[in-house]
């Protein structure tokens, strides 16, 4: 860290890296400057993707015709699909929070997660992802960012199982 912020003003960046055992130091001119990311485009696929799990959850959790009443009809889809869409995005959004925070704390410029929506599959989500805007400075910073998501979606769905099998008949 100290050696990146003394190479910033001539507009350097080291790269670390471990080859055969010893320390690598590399200097590559210039520097990443990371664009501003928009956070409306993540808040309207986020909201549509929530949309899409729920419609998914409601299809596969009817047992009967929808009311011929649009607005009947979307209730009752509302009614069947959010328990799905709340387990299923919980898990996700944990997953993908986990790697969105570890890559804040090792100063690395991460864009929020981009959930991706797909209706009529059988999550109702392509799942999401966000975009490191930079390279982590080492390998280990890497692996944080990497194993964060899987272990903090880990904690979310372990919870969401046993509640799940206590609910289910």
């Amino acid at each position: 860290d100290q050696l990146a912020a003394a190479l910033r003003p001539q507009n350097l960046t080291p790269l670390f890296r471990q080859e055969e055992g010893r320390q690598v130091v590399y200097i590559v001119p210039g520097r990443p400057a990371p664009k501003a990311s928009n956070p409306v485009v993540n808040l309207v696929l986020g909201i549509l993707t929530f949309f899409s799990v729920v419609l998914t959850g409601a299809l596969f959790g009817l047992t009967e015709e929808l009311p011929p009443d649009i607005g009947q009809a979307i209730w009752m889809l509302l009614d069947r699909g959010w328990p799905f869409a709340i387990s299923m995005l919980a898990i996700l959004s944990a997953h993908e929070f986990g790697h969105y925070l570890a890559g804040r704390h090792h100063g690395v410029h991460v864009t929020l997660p981009y959930f991706i929506p797909m209706p009529f599959s059988a999550f109702g989500t392509m799942g999401a992802f966000i975009n490191m805007k930079e390279p982590p400075k080492n390998r280990r910073h890497l692996l944080d960012i990497g194993i964060a998501g899987p272990l903090s979606g880990l904690v979310v769905a372990i919870p969401v199982l046993f509640i799940g099998l206590a609910l289910s008949e």
